[in-house]
């Protein structure tokens, strides 16, 4: 239990020198003289006063001047702080946006690419288990982009032409074989 009779000595310790403090800003206040005031007699006394005589005890005003000036510093770390974090933060969020569409694009691409590759694989599967080339060549055809046929229709009129016009009129005509007007 030293400790506790350690924590013990220190609140006494306190305690006495808010007193002393007390006296002396009573003192003050008051006019009276500080050499009026008793003397500790008692060594625990004599030891604390000798400390005291060669340590200045500051005036309660600045000390709690001391105190709120300590306090502002800190208020004020913790106010950059928190701005310097919440700059970071904007920062980080600013950045993710940016980057946000290339990697949405990028994983898009990926996903089509992975899509793809897997179609191929069932396919080839599928054309291996055909007994027939031929058939396996129409089952490609008919699944596979890479091996269906390409069509391209090139109109052998123009268009907005004089032919097509007669072309359309024709067409949309109900007499049979009327190729002259």
């Amino acid at each position: 239990m030293a400790h506790l009779s350690a924590r013990h000595e220190e609140a006494k310790r306190r305690r006495d020198v808010q007193n002393t403090e007390r006296a002396l800003a009573l003192a003050m206040r008051t006019g009276y003289p500080i050499d009026l005031q008793a003397k500790p007699r008692t060594a625990q006394a004599a030891k604390q006063s000798s400390h005291t005589d060669t340590v200045p005890v500051p005036v309660p005003s600045s000390r709690c001047a001391q105190r709120v000036s300590v306090a502002r510093v800190k208020q004020i770390s913790v106010r950059r702080k928190q701005a310097e974090v919440e700059s970071e933060r904007q920062a980080r969020n600013q950045q993710a946006a940016a980057e946000a569409p290339a990697m949405a694009a990028h994983r898009l691409r990926e996903r089509k690419e992975r899509e793809r590759h897997i179609q191929e694989a069932n396919i080839n599967f599928l054309i291996s288990q055909q007994p027939s080339s031929i058939e396996a060549m129409n089952i490609a055809r008919m699944l596979s982009p890479r091996f269906q046929e390409r069509v391209v229709f090139t109109p052998s009129i123009t268009k907005n032409s004089h032919e097509e016009e007669r072309i359309k009129e024709l067409l949309m005509s109900t007499r049979v074989g009327s190729y002259y007007h």
